[in-house]
């Protein structure tokens, strides 16, 4: 019981200084656009769902060993790229917003997290509230799954619709691994929320029996 209480402590204190991190970071994004000192990083990532033409033939040869045996040509392909939208005419604050969304989830994640983890340590977790915030953390990322499918379709409009970018396909991949997307640890984490919600529920009709 010790080491358990040790250890939610300690996960408390690092989601604290996490958090601190997140807050920083967006303070000071803002005070620097303000200040008009502050260019976003204006770029996006083109996974294996797009193709480069230009890369689409290039390789790297390295060099492994393995149980005393060397291997000189270990083939590797690029697979993602980075998209440097600096030189073309688009608003600089749209990656502003899009990071002080994505630290403003941050901070609401960690802070249920937070607030869970201080209810085991005041014995005080089978509670109406914790049912509340792990719901929430559930719909938290299902939501990001969602916004994560949206992004892909407003990364295919400024690519091909808004710059008609030359020299990028969309090979049109789709991932079959359901069981390892953010949607399915959203839709598990509901279910979690709705079986601790019926416990707590079994827990007080013994209480009110007693």
């Amino acid at each position: 019981m010790r080491y358990n209480a040790l250890i939610t402590t300690l996960s408390i204190m690092l989601l604290q200084i996490i958090k601190f991190i997140t807050v920083a970071i967006a303070v000071l994004a803002v005070v620097f656009s303000l200040s008009s000192s502050f260019e976003a990083p204006l770029w996006f990532m083109l996974d294996d769902q797009y193709r480069v033409e230009a890369y689409n033939k290039s390789t790297v040869n390295l060099t492994a060993e393995y149980k005393g045996i060397t291997y000189s040509n270990v083939t590797v392909t690029p697979k993602s790229f980075y998209l440097d939208m600096g030189e073309l005419p688009f608003p600089d604050y749209v990656m502003l917003v899009l990071m002080l969304l994505a630290l403003a989830s941050v901070f609401i994640l960690l802070e249920l997290i937070i607030r869970i983890l201080k209810s085991i340590e005041t014995r005080d977790f089978f509670t109406h509230q914790n049912v509340k915030r792990i719901r929430f953390i559930g719909l938290m990322v299902v939501g990001f799954s969602v916004l994560k499918w949206g992004y892909g379709l407003f990364l295919n409009t400024i690519l091909f619709d808004v710059f008609h970018l030359q020299g990028v396909s969309d090979v049109g991949s789709f991932s079959l691994n359901f069981f390892n997307s953010t949607f399915f640890w959203g839709l598990m984490i509901l279910l979690v929320a709705n079986a601790f919600e019926h416990g707590l529920k079994i827990k007080q009709e013994q209480d009110l029996t007693i």
